[in-house]
């Protein structure tokens, strides 16, 4: 960067993203579920296409910061996750699964396609022209797919979810939306504080994020400690993001036909033993089948997050539920890297870190087991 910040200083920013996005979740999800989402989309898009220009113009760090923190945390949320979310589970019951599966593959594709694109664009025209080409292609491209495809539920067009037509449009779009005149819309933070299948899910998803996200921060770091030169690490790395790919069709496709405890408990074991694996002083062959077991079920942390949460609280509360979960996974979720860090740089290797995480997984099987989930769109679909 110009005005001379560090790697962590700018490493920072995207923490300050997380954060402020995670505060703003429960809003958001409130508007979500009450008002328009094509609107909504359309107001996060000129958000993010603001946060980059204004990126690009950012002479001071505090300045970055505030393009960060401002536009950038709330245009991704509202035109990405929770909305993506919504209007899949709008139009989705009985194959929500597979959908939220396709829908989340974009996040591995991303993480293949965009870094060799932003490192050609910076080499070429620089960091803030990058932004600026960011910008010009989200307000041309990105906007008017929105504007153009998103329909925020299959009732305006005169259907019901999955394609079904309507027959009895007030009876029928009443049910399967699982509400009556004058019911509550939004899932409220007073919901989640007497809900035991709430906080059940907090420590579930919590720890899947926090160990994902330890896991793929510290690995480079790994593997050159191994010996391994930094593009190779970078390129081992990478393998997660293809199988993450593949998995979550995998995932999706396993919690519409099966218990979601299953995929859920599938899940945490191929995290598990690709860690495992870490702790036995893998050499490369070895390390490589650890990042591929590993991302199989990383890879589907994402789409069963959005499955469960669907299943759990219906259509109608699902941005808002996931907004409040977000916000409360929060501190399990950006304290597993930093942790796993300490523990290195304290004891020099990466052993009891990860040994750690495995005894985390180990706790949160146990708190699947327990939950308790009920579909209530399909049981509102089906009755």
């Amino acid at each position: 960067m110009e005005f001379s910040a560090s790697r962590l200083e700018i490493s920072m920013g995207l923490t300050l993203s997380h954060v402020v996005g995670s505060f703003l979740a429960p809003l958001l999800g409130q508007a979500i579920d009450q008002y328009s989402l094509r609107l909504i989309m359309t107001l996060g898009t000129l958000s993010v296409v603001s946060g980059f220009i204004a990126i690009s113009l950012a002479d001071t760090l505090l300045e970055f910061y505030l393009a960060i923190g401002l536009f950038m945390a709330l245009g991704t949320s509202a035109m990405g996750m929770q909305s993506s979310i919504k209007l899949v589970a709008n139009w989705f019951i009985l194959k929500r699964g597979m959908a939220l599966g396709i829908a989340t593959m974009g996040t591995s594709l991303a993480g293949i396609l965009m870094p060799p694109i932003t490192t050609a664009l910076i080499d070429t025209v620089g960091w803030r022209n990058t932004f600026v080409v960011f910008a010009v292609f989200t307000f041309c491209i990105v906007l008017p797919v929105i504007r153009l495809i998103v329909i925020d539920k299959p009732e305006k067009v005169g259907l019901l979810p999955d394609g079904r037509k309507v027959k009895n449009p007030q009876f029928e779009q009443a049910e399967i939306a699982g509400h009556k005149p004058g019911s509550t819309h939004t899932f409220k933070l007073s919901d989640a504080a007497r809900s035991l299948k709430f906080w059940n899910l907090v420590v579930v998803f919590g720890v899947l994020h926090g160990t994902l996200g330890a896991i793929l921060i510290h690995l480079i770091a790994f593997a050159t400690d191994r010996g391994i030169s930094s593009y190779e690490a970078a390129y081992y790395l990478s393998l997660s993001a293809i199988t993450g790919i593949f998995s979550k069709l995998l995932f999706g496709w396993l919690s519409d036909r099966y218990d979601v405890r299953i995929p859920i408990l599938l899940v945490i074991g191929f995290m598990g033993a690709g860690i495992y694996i870490l702790t036995l002083s893998p050499d490369n062959l070895q390390l490589a089948a650890a990042i591929l077991i590993f991302g199989i079920g990383s890879g589907g942390v994402a789409p069963l997050r959005s499955v469960v949460v669907g299943k759990a609280y219906g259509r109608m509360k699902v941005a808002s539920a996931i907004g409040l979960l977000r916000l409360f996974t929060m501190p399990l979720v950006i304290c597993g890297a930093p942790l796993t860090g300490w523990m290195y740089d304290s004891q020099g290797s990466y052993q009891n870190a990860f040994s750690m995480l495995l005894v985390s997984l180990s706790l949160i099987a146990i708190f699947t087991l327990f939950l308790k989930l009920e579909d209530v769109d399909r049981i509102n679909l089906l009755r």
